[in-house]
């Protein structure tokens, strides 16, 4: 979990990546960041509504991230108008981006709605990335949910295995036959 700064501002986490940093100052506090990790191998944003909208600070964050081939980017997708993954694709960073975000809220019905909403998105794409909160309420809900997966043939794999499925999911087509798609 990496913090950056959100839109709202809420109160900055300690080691909080922000807007009004040099560039000197961001590159410092990333890797603080990532050194008080023992064997790190990617990160997600944390909040970061307001840094990953700019392509700036996605492309500090990122030329940091390709100075370490192992480390993987997570965007947590907390504002539609992300940079994040189109600036790591252009660092080759393999990262993936937040298909459901499980909990926006504490009720019981949203879960429900969201648990089945990655589900069928699972079913239909082979493969999908739902985030949550360590919230009491979340962790209930997952204990009495997550053997459904099973039972419909979904398995649960770390990040680092979904972002190869998901590669090798995405096809790029370059060249003349691809003008006009």
């Amino acid at each position: 979990h990496l913090p950056l700064q959100s839109i709202e501002n809420r109160k900055a986490s300690p080691g909080t990546l922000a807007l009004h940093m040099t560039k000197k100052e961001f590159t410092a506090q990333l890797r603080r960041n990532i050194a008080s990790i023992p064997h790190v191998q990617g990160l997600n944003n944390h909040m970061g509504s307001l840094l990953t909208r700019h392509p700036g600070h996605m492309d500090w964050l990122m030329s940091e991230l390709a100075r370490d081939d192992k480390l993987f980017f997570v965007d947590s997708r907390t504002t539609s108008k992300t940079v994040a993954a189109r600036i790591a694709d252009e660092h080759d960073i393999p990262n993936i981006t937040r298909d459901v975000f499980l909990d926006p809220d504490h009720e019981a019905q949203t879960l429900t709605v969201q648990f089945n909403r990655f589900i069928r998105l699972v079913n239909k794409r082979g493969y999908g990335l739902a985030i949550a909160h360590p919230y009491p309420e979340t962790i209930h809900f997952l204990q009495q949910h997550l053997a459904e997966l099973e039972a419909r043939g979904i398995r649960l794999v770390p990040v680092s295995q979904l972002i190869r499925i998901s590669r090798k999911n995405y096809v790029t087509c370059t060249g003349p036959a691809c003008t006009g798609l």
